[in-house]
């Protein structure tokens, strides 16, 4: 049985497994958990002071009245509920009259809705709250941003009488949270003069960090912050050295300082003397011994000391002598730092095998794969590694160390890209530069950070179209065994996989889950779709921030979450035409049925010919599924390549000679050969890639330009 009562155009109650559920705008709210019956008077005093239900509460539990629990039939309780409701909106949402668990949000909801009686009503309440003596309340205000539903002028009023109080606690978050720039330049500088000079820590660190200052004189900062430097708070210190304003002392001042800082076991402190460069101010001599005992003493790694920079200071023949005393010591993590910048370079050979000899017994696995994937092992030999082989007990450290000298002898071999794409599907005969595509997509390229502090992805996607009885399932599968992180998808069929994210309910318990799509689980890896074109308006809508961008946002259902899916996609489609062909004189909507829009976010776009080149399949041997796995594995977390000065000047060549062919040519549909570029050579485990890798990439893409009448 179900009963419903509409109170106004905003709320309906309903009455619903025997339980009272609040409606707003159709979607559920709130159930009504309590319904108070009687009101014991005798247990009250002082009528007078009672305004609301909230005080009705709050006497009779300093009286400690325990309440007593009756049991009413559902209709009943529901149809108390409905009255309760219907008297507070028709009293204009007077929240005097609900508890306060159920009025606050309940307006919240509403203004939300669009209700313009509970907008005007919410923002009085939050005032009157905010300016309460309520230090928990007004904390919860700021964290939840509910001071955003009033206006600018509004919140500005606001926070003036807000600070006439002295609630310190309440003004961090204040600050924190940014609220103090709805205040006009001559009531902060007031403030902050007033505040920075209370001795109140937390205060003062929450304007230096938020960068406050800056609406001080010159004259007003030094004396503040010579003011500061002379107590010993040093956390307080700390912020200022990295907001950079240590440079308003004097000389003397900052070297005495230092040198006070260095004493001391702060971390922290020495970090950030260290990062904003205030060394220069110590004489030449007083800063080598200072850099000397950081070396002879501490681990450089604890304070963010970058030794390239600094080495200048420590004579040349004490150099060597600290990095080896560094290696020495049982300090594993000292030992990465120092690989980290490039000071094993320092350490003879014999010195580079007794450091390994005396690493990989540990079992430390960061030492070690360290050690492994940043390429310190490329001058052992074989028989060096079976050495440490033998005297380690870390045998899948050791094992993975000789497979990687083993890909180090394979990518010399001159015809490792064709012995790599062979390796592809082999039992599917031709196709070369199709497996050659796939596989540049498996290696992949190097993702870069922008000036802007944006990416640029080094992922490739690639799209395989052909008729219905082509093999494109089987190369889909055959790359997707190779890859170390792969996932395969298809879009035929009933039971259609979520390919991006999507927000679901529990029958059971009514809760919203994220359920994470195939794109996001292969993330840092390569996603294989088959059919792409059977995909879901929803998935392929969500497919184009995932290709172009790398990540998937969810917003749906009170989840707002950003994944991330850096993810090369390899698809295929099929082509539908009478037989199987791609026919020119019709569009590639009207040939592969995928949205333009989608098909622009594939960086190479392949047809599937029914072609066999038997002789030059025969020719070469693939290499065995297991080993081309680790070999791409290795590959990716070791080599980087670069692109050299001969590849950039081939790109600007063969730019300028399709621009004078076809206008459509731009520099933004080329910079998918940098990726492509890096991953050729990263295929043959080069650290630079050279000219014959952009022209084999050029020539590929050529072949893609083709599809196109370019």
């Amino acid at each position: 049985m179900m009963s419903e009562f509409k109170i106004n155009d905003f709320i309906t109650l309903r009455l619903e497994n025997n339980h009272t559920n609040i409606y707003i705008k159709g979607q559920l709210f709130n159930q009504c958990k309590t319904l108070i019956l009687n009101i014991p008077v005798e247990n009250l005093d002082d009528f007078e002071t009672i305004e609301s239900i909230d005080d009705v509460e709050e006497k009779l539990s300093k009286n400690k009245y325990q309440a007593q629990e009756v049991s009413i039939p559902p209709e009943t309780e529901f149809w108390g509920h409905c009255s309760n409701l219907q008297t507070w909106a028709e009293l204009d949402y007077d929240t005097r009259i609900l508890h306060r668990n159920i009025s606050f949000p309940l307006l919240k909801r509403l203004v939300d809705a669009g209700d313009p009686k509970a907008k005007r009503v919410f923002k009085d309440e939050i005032a009157y709250r905010f300016l309460s003596n309520n230090e928990l309340v007004q904390i919860y205000l700021l964290k939840a941003g509910l001071l955003e539903y009033l206006t600018k002028e509004e919140i500005g009023n606001l926070i003036q009488k807000f600070f006439s109080c002295n609630n310190r606690k309440a003004q961090v978050h204040l600050i924190r949270e940014g609220y103090l720039k709805y205040l006009n330049v001559g009531d902060i500088q007031n403030y902050i003069r007033i505040t920075i000079l209370i001795d109140n820590h937390e205060v003062q660190i929450s304007l230096i960090h938020k960068g406050y200052l800056k609406y001080l004189t010159k004259e007003e900062r030094t004396n503040l912050i010579q003011k500061v430097f002379s107590c010993n708070n040093r956390k307080i210190q700390v912020q200022l050295i990295e907001k950079g304003y240590l440079k308003y002392l004097k000389a003397e001042d900052i070297q005495n300082y230092i040198r006070t800082a260095f004493s001391s076991n702060n971390w922290r402190e020495q970090h950030s003397i260290l990062n904003y460069r205030y060394l220069k101010t110590l004489t030449k001599k007083e800063t080598y011994w200072l850099i000397y005992m950081i070396f002879k003493y501490y681990n450089p790694s604890s304070i963010g000391l970058r030794l390239p920079a600094y080495l200048k200071y420590i004579k040349k023949r004490k150099i060597n002598r600290l990095i080896r005393s560094n290696f020495s010591y049982d300090n594993q993590q000292g030992k990465i730092y120092l690989m980290k910048d490039g000071l094993i370079d320092y350490l003879t050979r014999r010195e580079l095998i007794g450091l390994i000899l005396t690493s990989i017994p540990h079992n430390n696995r960061e030492v070690n794969e360290y050690l492994m994937y940043k390429g310190f092992l490329k001058g052992l030999t074989i028989m060096e590694l079976s050495r440490l082989f033998n005297l380690s007990s870390n045998t899948k450290i050791l094992k993975s160390l000789i497979d990687f000298k083993k890909c180090q002898l394979l990518a010399k071999d001159p015809n490792i890209h064709k012995k790599i794409a062979l390796s592809i599907a082999p039992n599917i005969h031709g196709g070369q530069d199709l497996k050659l595509a796939c596989a540049l997509s498996l290696f992949g390229g190097i993702r870069k950070i922008r000036a802007g502090g944006t990416y640029s992805r080094g992922d490739i996607h690639v799209l395989f179209v052909g008729g219905s009885k082509m093999e494109k399932t089987k190369i889909l599968e055959s790359a997707i065994e190779l890859s170390p992180k792969g996932i395969y998808t298809s879009c035929k069929g009933p039971s259609v996989t979520c390919i991006t994210a999507k927000v679901t309910r529990n029958d059971n318990t009514g809760q919203m889950n994220l359920e994470k799509g195939a794109i996001v689980l292969a993330n840092g890896g390569v996603l294989a779709i088959d059919e792409i074109e059977g995909i879901s308006n929803y998935d392929g809508s969500a497919l184009h921030e995932g290709m172009a961008q790398q990540t998937i946002s969810i917003a749906k259902m009170g989840i707002v979450k950003t994944l991330k899916s850096q993810t090369a996609i390899i698809a295929t489609a099929r082509i539908y035409t009478k037989d199987g062909k791609f026919d020119k004189s019709k569009s590639w909507r009207e040939n592969i049925h995928i949205p333009p829009s989608l098909l622009g976010r594939f960086d190479w776009i392949f047809k599937i010919k029914d072609q066999c080149d038997s002789f030059h399949d025969n020719r070469i041997t693939p290499i065995k599924g297991d080993f081309l796995k680790k070999y791409i594995k290795f590959a990716r977390r070791v080599y980087h390549p670069r692109i050299s000065d001969e590849v950039i000047e081939e790109l600007k060549e063969f730019y300028l000679e399709k621009r004078a062919q076809d206008d459509r040519i731009n520099l933004k549909g080329l910079s998918i050969l940098i990726p492509m570029i890096e991953a050729y050579a990263r295929m043959a485990l080069r650290d630079v890639a050279t000219r014959e890798d952009a022209k084999q990439v050029i020539r590929l893409f050529k072949i893609y330009l083709g599809l196109f009448g370019i």
